[in-house]
């Protein structure tokens, strides 16, 4: 199987959907859609088709939609990695008995501390469970940390399938998200200036 890239969000729901199933747990996730749903079959996970509207009339179709997924479902666990799921998810425990975890994966948004309604809140490294706890003012109690990244990804090729290569020289890798507050303009940069410099 090739890899799919969408983003870490999806990728961490995908991976984890499938690892619980393969533990024997029942899992179904609900969302717009996308490359994922054939390998989420092969998995044998239900997928419940959710459009998450944010506004007026469409957001209130949104959540009754949810509800029938509930209804229908019936999970002890709603794990939400989204604001507007862990928002649709907090208004229906109102007439639902499941425990609410949301994971909280950019930190930097300004939204982030919406995913405080949890009554987990996943942090995806030690440096975010402690802005949760101290800047966001989060429970301490909700907050727990599970590191993001997996390995064995049903998406991916094992890690003994993939063929080595040789490289020239020193080689200098990094692994990041292509937006400015990784720093991947300054990285550029910095490359480029160690790639003239002569000793």
């Amino acid at each position: 199987m090739c890899v799919i890239l969408v983003n870490g969000i999806v990728n961490a729901t995908i991976d984890l959907a499938c690892s619980q199933k393969q533990m024997g747990e029942e899992v179904a996730v609900a969302s717009s859609g996308g490359e994922f749903i054939k390998l989420l079959e092969q998995y044998g996970i239900p997928h419940y088709q959710l459009k998450q509207e944010k506004r007026g009339l469409h957001s209130i179709r949104t959540l009754s939609d949810f509800n029938k997924i509930i209804k229908e479902f019936n999970p002890d666990i709603v794990h939400a990695q989204m604001v507007t799921g862990a928002l649709l998810a907090k208004i229906l425990k109102i007439n639902h008995s499941y425990k609410l975890v949301t994971t909280v994966h950019n930190i930097f948004d300004k939204q982030s501390m919406i995913m405080g309604v949890g009554d987990r809140v996943i942090a995806v490294s030690n440096s975010v469970s402690e802005i949760l706890r101290n800047k966001k003012k989060i429970s301490a109690k909700k907050v727990r940390t599970v590191l993001n990244g997996t390995s064995n990804s049903p998406r991916t090729k094992k890690l003994e399938d993939y063929m080595p290569i040789s490289l020239d020289g020193r080689s200098i890798v990094t692994v990041a998200g292509m937006n400015k507050r990784k720093g991947i303009m300054e990285l550029i940069k910095a490359f480029e200036i160690v790639g003239t410099y002569k000793a």
